[in-house]
């Protein structure tokens, strides 16, 4: 059962295609696959909780050891990020519902990821509606991240921006959103931000880039996330659980 679970989840297979590839003295049932695929995906989880961790200081130090932070950024340790991961269309999962992205114009599920300089994924939390809003997630969890990560800056998108102020121990370090005006005579949006600014914003941004859209590296792990999800939501979990692992895996592998 294994190594159909690893077929349909990592290779992207599925299990009518799995089944006409392979001789077996017996024919197993579509549900009696999905059931056992699942009970493997809980066992693969409790491995794969194993390879996300936060780490410690020093370790932290050596995976931004090589990055070439300007002045103003030589505290950030972690990139944070969100991904919505598309599911299925169904019934309940319109516009108005908590299932709807706006960034995709589809039913999602979000989840957030949190990574070091080395691009290992530090911690993750999700699925979760793909309507609350990336700066609102971090307030909501303002205590772990000042608990977790006082003294260190963690550098994201302009969507986390407003929450600069909120935590007290943990400095969240994001590009200024540009403010626009209208021009009275032309009719066109004109941006507002100063030459200081707009430079600054620029070196948060390539420093950004580095860890950008974390969940393009677990779909490179796991096929069968190259289509819209269609089973349970819990069992989407598992899969993004444990392909943020063997991610993790081969990067930490590529570093030592």
């Amino acid at each position: 059962m294994l190594i159909f679970t690893l077929a349909h989840d990592v290779l992207g297979k599925s299990f009518c295609d799995i089944m006409s590839k392979i001789k077996i003295m017996y024919r197993i049932g579509n549900t009696t696959l999905q059931i056992n695929t699942r009970r493997i995906r809980d066992v693969l989880c409790d491995w794969a909780d194993e390879q996300i961790f936060l780490g410690d200081p020093e370790s932290w130090d050596a995976a931004a050891a090589d990055i070439p932070f300007p002045s103003h950024l030589r505290s950030v340790r972690f990139w944070i990020d969100s991904s919505d991961v598309p599911i299925e269309r169904q019934k309940g999962r319109g516009p108005s519902s908590a299932y709807w992205s706006g960034k995709m114009g589809r039913p999602a599920r979000r989840y957030m990821f949190l990574l070091d300089g080395d691009q290992v994924i530090s911690k993750m939390w999700g699925g979760y509606s793909a309507k609350l809003y990336d700066g609102h997630f971090v307030e909501s969890h303002k205590q772990w991240f000042d608990k977790k990560l006082s003294d260190v800056a963690v550098i994201g998108d302009t969507h986390f921006h407003s929450v600069r102020r909120e935590l007290r121990k943990c400095q969240i370090i994001a590009p200024r959103p540009t403010p626009a005006t209208t021009n009275q005579e032309t009719g066109q949006d004109e941006e507002r931000l100063t030459a200081a600014q707009q430079k600054k914003n620029a070196e948060i941004r390539r420093i950004r880039a580095r860890c950008e859209q974390p969940f393009s590296y677990i779909k490179s792990q796991m096929q069968i996330l190259k289509r819209p999800w269609a089973e349970d939501l819990h069992e989407l979990d598992s899969v993004i659980t444990i392909g943020s692992a063997i991610h993790n895996c081969k990067k930490r592998a590529k570093a030592s």
